[in-house]
């Protein structure tokens, strides 16, 4: 695989937002704040 490719493709915008929400996802189940 291209590293450049999988570097684009994880600095695009909507790849980024995607995970910034997955792992605010697994940090708040984690937790568990109320």
């Amino acid at each position: 695989m291209d590293a450049n490719l999988i570097v684009s493709n994880i600095l695009n915008p909507p790849v980024l937002f995607f995970f910034l929400g997955m792992t605010a996802v697994f940090v708040k189940s984690d937790l568990e704040i109320p």
